[in-house]
């Protein structure tokens, strides 16, 4: 499947927060912040990529729990 500019600039934006981050994990508010979208919007089309193929996701509690 082709990805839509959305999703693209996503990506793109992905990779820059995640440099500028020294190549650590991107939660995905960080991500909705450095794009000026609502948090679920960011949420919606990253999964929207995992599901794809082009992206991975994991599940991390903070280091204090």
């Amino acid at each position: 499947m082709q990805l839509t500019r959305r999703q693209c600039s996503f990506l793109e934006k992905l990779f820059d927060v995640y440099y500028s981050h020294c190549r650590q994990p991107v939660h995905y508010s960080d991500l909705a912040h450095a794009l000026g979208v609502s948090n679920s919007t960011a949420y919606q089309v990253l999964r929207s990529l995992e599901q794809q193929g082009y992206i991975s996701s994991e599940y991390r509690l903070a280091d204090h729990h």
